[in-house]
């Protein structure tokens, strides 16, 4: 098992053990809490022990809750918005959610309407950010209504009109199928502490929504029923076990084992509390991101300056002369080998640590004026896109990384024109383009890049 899967063990254990800090909740739901995520940390160990099978370069989430509506027809939820302020707190904490606070957008009460909810979501924020690689997190605690046609939900904003609510809510299918449309990104996990507005079940529109968008879908009930709150902490108790399974193992449990957590928690709580609540998790399409943790680390650099071994060989003679004076013949005789592939060693390590260096320094990046190279990066790959001639107008979007030196790597079509030809010369034109200048100093190591063909402008 490597480090961080024997320290996450160890902190999780802690934590189970009621020696690390909780939320703040009653006695009764903790020790539920802490029985259950002793249970799913062992069922975790061998997931934890595992290389991660692929990697999230980035990660992003958007959290909505809504208290109070305007139409007073729609019932209050008084733990909306304290749910969201509870999760949000948890997610950007560096020892457990480990999302970056500018990483992490947070709308609720009269700041979620139905503008401002599309905004943050499918037309503005969450689009210009996320990359196929990068996980996106949503969490929904508002009121769900059935569509007119039965065949899908509707998000209620805070503006929202029961009266006109095909006009003033917002289709969750049609959300989360724009956001995986326009990110491209197979790692999405919605979060859903919602319930419909006339109290019947939905659980035949949420599971058909699941399946036809491929995501990962975690609901505090299967049928969209009440959560019941914990009077303790004020919170949901979806969105307090949420929070607990987050922080459990130091943020290492993979989402696969939280959604077991929540559901085994709430299953021991008292018949008068959870109202008979149901989670339902689905594994969305890409099978291997249920085995990540949400707390996963973005960026994990090794510093060589921390390890140390006892007193090494190779620098014996310089460092420690007394303890050289004895070493035998045997020992003696190799060391100047030794020294001399240290040296080139060392050479090499500092490299290392100056690309580290670059790579940590995310304050830096920030800074660097892209606008310039992506402007020349532009005219590089135009100058080799030669598209097949006498064909209709088309539009192409491939994504690619560009790593430091300039090279043009994982280069993907995300949007095909639907000819395999153009497609194929798209691909090419990245190829030749290779390598493009230098990434700008100060830049990350690599830069991934959404990048549209559009067969006009070529022309």
């Amino acid at each position: 098992m490597s480090p961080t899967a024997i320290r996450a063990l160890v902190l999780a254990l802690t934590y189970i053990a009621g020696m690390a800090p909780t939320l703040a909740a009653g006695p009764g739901p903790i020790k539920r809490a802490r029985e259950a995520g002793a249970g799913q940390i062992a069922r975790a160990r061998a997931v934890l022990s595992e290389k991660p099978p692929f990697v999230i370069r980035d990660k992003w989430a958007v959290l909505v809750g809504v208290s109070r509506y305007n139409d007073p027809s729609i019932s209050a939820s008084a733990s909306a918005a304290r749910n969201v302020l509870t999760l949000t707190k948890t997610l950007i904490d560096p020892e457990c959610g480990r999302f970056a606070p500018d990483h992490v957008l947070v709308v609720t009460d009269g700041h979620a309407t139905k503008e401002s909810l599309a905004r943050a979501t499918y037309q503005d924020w969450l689009i210009k950010k996320a990359l196929p690689s990068h996980l996106i997190l949503i969490y929904l605690a508002l009121k769900l209504t059935a569509s007119d046609d039965g065949t899908d939900l509707l998000l209620l904003p805070a503006d929202a009109s029961l009266k006109d609510k095909e006009l003033t809510s917002v289709s969750l299918s049609g959300m989360l199928q724009e956001i995986k449309r326009r990110t491209q990104s197979k790692n999405i996990v919605l979060l859903l502490d919602a319930t419909t507005v006339d109290g019947k079940s939905a659980a035949a529109q949420l599971a058909a929504i699941a399946r036809q968008t491929g995501i990962t879908l975690l609901s505090a009930d299967a049928g969209l029923a009440a959560s019941a709150n914990d009077d303790f902490s004020k919170n949901s108790l979806f969105a307090l076990y949420l929070s607990e399974g987050i922080k459990t193992g130091a943020g290492q449990m993979p989402i696969e084992s939280i959604a077991g957590y929540i559901s085994e928690v709430i299953a021991k709580a008292p018949p008068a509390q959870k109202l008979l609540q149901k989670p339902l998790y689905l594994a969305g399409e890409e099978a291997e991101l249920v085995k990540q943790p949400l707390g996963l680390k973005i960026k994990l650099p090794f510093d060589p300056k921390n390890v140390k071994v006892g007193h090494p060989l190779d620098t014996l003679a310089e460092k420690r002369p007394d303890l050289a004076a004895g070493l035998s013949p045997t020992f003696k005789a190799p060391l100047e080998d030794k020294r001399k592939a240290q040296t080139l060693q060392d050479l090499d390590r500092k490299k290392e640590e100056a690309e580290a260096a670059d790579d940590d320094d995310d304050a830096g990046a920030e800074q660097v004026d892209f606008e310039g190279y992506m402007k020349d990066m532009k005219k590089a790959i135009q100058a080799k896109w030669q598209p097949p001639k006498g064909i209709a107008q088309k539009t192409i979007v491939a994504v690619f990384s560009i790593q430091r030196n300039g090279n043009i790597v994982e280069a993907d079509i995300v949007e095909s024109s639907g000819d395999a030809g153009i497609d194929q010369a798209a691909m090419k034109a990245l190829k030749d383009a290779s390598p493009l200048a230098p990434l700008p100093k100060g830049a990350p190591a690599h830069v991934q890049v959404r990048y549209k063909f559009d067969w006009k402008v070529s022309q």
